[in-house]
């Protein structure tokens, strides 16, 4: 089954053009890489399907319908969007966080437990479940950031530079990690990065973006090719696999 499908979508902020034509369509239990230089438009497609922007132009379904049929509660317990925008001066602890996320679930407590329980095993955040957000660390919070959204068991999630500030460790642990729920729980997940290496090893379809413009969407090993980023991001570029390992170089 589809989990999100758009069609022509435009959007403008400002009055500038933002997104122009972007097409493409993602099933449950795969992961697409939203890939781009600054200002290519990663985090606007994001936020836009997650219904905090409103295009000028084109369509988005979720689950086969337009995403606008939904009545909010309907659209935030299909749909999950995570990004580092936690705020950090309050007082709320790790738990707190994740219990406010559930609220309007209306779940019963032993419920709300067992899915915190798993998401802290999942994530390896038990240590944190009594913390501050406003004493945690990046790494710490983007950990937190992630666990938020997945404590919501969606069929579509939205990721916004999900390993930022993680450790080479953490980061190809997190992306085998999303890999691995999105099969296993049958999520379709859009993933916003800049890590091409990432991208091309734990995604199932990468979506080129430059300057709001679709420039390519399919498999990694088909799409991503040297002569297509060197194009998109100005730079000479080489891609080596080996062992089903990729190697990425890049010079001025």
């Amino acid at each position: 089954m589809v989990g999100i499908e758009v069609s022509e979508l435009y959007v403008e902020l400002n009055g500038n053009a933002v997104l122009r034509g972007i097409t493409f369509s993602l099933g449950l239990g795969k992961v697409c890489a939203v890939l781009g230089p600054n200002g290519a438009g990663k985090t606007t497609l994001l936020r836009t399907i997650a219904r905090f922007i409103k295009p000028v132009k084109g369509s988005i379904k979720i689950l086969g319908r337009d995403y606008s049929s939904y009545s909010r509660s309907e659209f935030y317990k299909l749909v999950a969007y995570s990004a580092l925008e936690v705020p950090r001066g309050f007082r709320f602890s790790v738990r707190d966080v994740l219990e406010a996320s559930l609220y309007s679930y209306r779940l019963r407590r032993d419920e709300v437990d067992k899915r915190i329980e798993w998401v802290s095993n999942l994530l390896d955040i038990y240590r944190l479940l009594h913390r501050r957000i406003d004493t945690l660390s990046s790494g710490e919070l983007q950990l937190v950031t992630l666990a938020i959204a997945l404590v919501k068991k969606p069929r579509i999630l939205l990721l916004d530079e999900p390993t930022a500030h993680l450790d080479i460790r953490h980061q190809l642990e997190v992306s085998n990690l999303i890999r691995r729920i999105s099969r296993e729980l049958d999520i379709a997940t859009l993933v916003a990065t800049h890590d091409i290496r990432i991208a091309i090893e734990y995604s199932d379809h990468i979506l080129l973006i430059d300057r709001g413009k679709q420039v390519a969407f399919g498999d990694p090993n088909t799409i991503i090719e040297s002569n297509i980023l060197e194009k998109v991001y100005g730079v000479r570029i080489s891609i080596l696999r080996h062992g089903g390992r990729v190697a990425i170089t890049a010079s001025i």
